[in-house]
Parts: C-alpha cells; structure tokens; sequence
C-alpha cells in the first residue's frame, strides 16, 4: 500500500504487486483541488468569500488549497472576519460564532435605584436606532426635606409648615458604543421637570397652598451596560444635573434649603437591571 501526500493536495492511496525481477511504476497526478465545506455554529449564517455572499453555512463547493477571506454574518451574532486557510488534506471548517449581547437595534426596560443628590427610585423605557438612544424616565423621590413655615402677611393666621419631596420626569437622547459582545457605553443629556409637593404638613390653611412647585433642570452623564445573559442585563449611570428654570415657589424653598435645592440640582448615581430585546 503506497500513500502519496504533498502540502495543500489531496492525497491519493495506492495498491500495488511487486514482483521479482519487475519494476512497478507509480504515475500520480496529485490535485489541490477538493470539495471543501464550511460550517458555523449556529448554523444558517450568510456566508462571505472574498467578499462575495456565495450563501449560508453550511457551504460546500470544489476549492482550491489555499487562504480565503471568510466572514459570516448571523442575526444577534458578532460578525466573524478571518483570513482562513482550506487545505485539501483536511478540506473540512467549523467556525464557532459568539453571541453578540449588544445590539444596534433594541428597545429596553430598566428598573432603577437613584442615589445622591436626589435619592429615588423609577424606571427607565428606551431604545437604540442604529446606536442613536432616547430615553424615557420616572423618578420617584425618597428623601426629603425639613419642615419649611410660611407666615401669612394678609390674615392673623398661624404660620403653616410642610416637608417637601420631589418625582422626576424627563427624556435623554445618546449615542450607544459597543465594546465587544456584552458591554455598551452610552453619553447622555437629558432634560426633565422635577415636580415637588409636600411630605408632611402643620396647621394648614385653605387660603395658602406651597405644597406643589415645579423646576426645569438639564443633565449630563453617561450609562455602562453588561448584559449577563440574553436579553438580561446590569447598569450603573453617573449623572449630573442643574436647574435651568425654576417656579416662584421653588425659588423660596431652595433659597431657604440646601435639600431642596438638591432635588433639581447635583450628583447622582444611578443602578438597576436592564430588560432588553
């Protein structure tokens, strides 16, 4: 049994009778030709050969020995780019394709804790249209302030007292930058409305109400995404925000409490899960 190899053919198997006092001549035209098949996992990925979609894995056709550009492409898949090389001896490729977490286009529900200037809690409803974001969010305030009293200078009334808290509701637009497969970077500015209204209240009067006010603010920030698993994620979004337009009101309240002041102007730090698909 006579076995002839050469790098990048086909090898090609003999049998042969050799006989006393006779000469057996082997005359072999070695190819580098060969049916060549490429796979990926998963499968049904189109299928680039320098540069031209020939179809999707798995691929078959008769190649020659040698390196190709290869690249599959595959919905919810990080793109897969190589410079492959097919040999006829092993004329057979599985390429294994990753999972790509982060995509261009989702939309998203994030449940989230607030901390900082203004602790709270709400949630956020957004998406990415070609990496481009918007983002919708509620906030509900947990801290608030001391007791503020108002005197009446039009009645002999006893001055009325009330604690304030604050909710928050804006829009923030992006841009989404994903590093690798699981992570996404996202600068933000945002505009909102923070609405306050009282928390306690002391010897009220029908004639005088300071227990709801609004503040205009702005904000810039940025959100860090990683998503765990399909369509399951953790995010963490350092935020600053200032007041742009204030209400008479919360004029007063700020000017008389740093805590109030805070719920439309500071730091903040926001946490919580991602839901996205």
């Amino acid at each position: 049994d006579v076995t002839l190899t050469l790098t990048n053919h086909k090898t090609e198997q003999f049998h042969i009778t050799v006989k006393d006092g006779e000469t057996e001549d082997i005359n072999a035209a070695l190819s580098d030709m060969a049916h060549m098949t490429i796979d990926s996992k998963p499968s049904n990925a189109e299928i680039y050969i320098n540069g031209t979609k020939v179809g999707y894995t798995p691929y078959s056709d008769d190649m020659a020995s040698g390196d190709y550009e290869i690249i599959l492409k595959k919905s919810r898949y990080k793109e897969y780019k190589e410079l492959v090389h097919l040999d006829s001896s092993n004329p057979s490729k599985t390429i294994l394709m990753k999972r790509q977490y982060q995509q261009p286009f989702s939309v998203y529900l994030q449940p989230t804790m607030q901390f900082g200037a203004l602790t709270a809690v709400g949630a956020q409803l957004g998406g990415y249209v070609a990496n481009v974001n918007i983002e919708g969010y509620y906030m509900a305030g947990l801290n608030k302030s001391e007791m503020i009293y108002w005197n009446s200078i039009s009645t002999e009334e006893k001055p009325c007292g009330y604690s304030y808290k604050a909710s928050t509701l804006g829009l923030r637009l992006g841009y989404g930058i994903i590093f690798g497969t699981r992570m996404r970077l996202t600068p933000q500015i945002g505009l909102g409305v923070v609405k306050v209204t009282s928390a306690d209240s002391y010897n009220t009067i029908s004639t005088f109400d300071a227990s709801k006010t609004y503040s205009t603010n702005a904000s810039i920030g940025a959100k860090y995404e990683y998503a765990i698993a399909t369509c399951f994620g953790v995010f963490i979004s350092p935020e600053y925000a200032f007041a742009v337009k204030k209400g008479d009101y919360f004029n007063e309240l700020a000017s008389v409490s740093g805590k109030v002041k805070k719920f439309a102007t500071g730091a903040n730090i926001r946490v919580g899960i991602s839901l996205f698909f």
